[in-house]
């Protein structure tokens, strides 16, 4: 790309973005890297959403109290018939699982469980997707049924 760097920038740069130490630096591994941690505010949604599944404090919860808990009947695919509610949970475990399989640090998700870190690495990724934290905010709440979310104005 003709950015002027020296062999060692590029070798520098190179091993911060091959967060699995493959010596391949995959699409996931180079949103990961740019997108960086997700502010506080959305942090503290995501783990208040993680802690209300979590009955013993363990920072980790069974994929059946995540698939009791998750709210799909306002999800826009079940609203317009393109999905059942059964459908859309297993679509949403399914990419939790595969995002878990693919990023650096994650490969101590146990069947059927998921860990503090994988569900913020996950809601990590979803975050870098949505502008606004009032958004992430109002999103977290409707899915997991978390009660009114921290902003009342509509976000969008």
């Amino acid at each position: 790309m003709r950015l002027g760097l020296s062999k060692r920038e590029v070798l520098q740069a190179f091993h911060i973005f091959d967060r699995n130490g493959d010596g391949e630096i995959d699409y996931q591994e180079f949103t990961s890297t740019l997108r960086g941690e997700m502010g506080s505010t959305r942090k503290a949604v995501a783990v208040q959403a993680f802690k209300k599944m979590d009955k013993f404090d363990c920072d980790v919860i069974d994929i059946n109290l995540i698939r009791q808990s998750y709210a799909t009947s306002q999800h826009p695919n079940v609203v317009s018939g393109k999905q059942t509610e059964d459908q859309v949970v297993a679509e949403f475990l399914d990419t939790f699982e595969l995002h878990h399989n693919n990023v650096k640090g994650t490969y101590d998700c146990r069947e059927g469980q998921v860990t503090l870190l994988e569900w913020l690495e996950y809601f990590n990724m979803v975050s870098m997707t949505i502008d606004k934290d009032e958004f992430f905010t109002v999103m977290m709440h409707n899915a997991w049924n978390l009660g009114e979310p921290i902003y009342q104005k509509k976000a969008w």
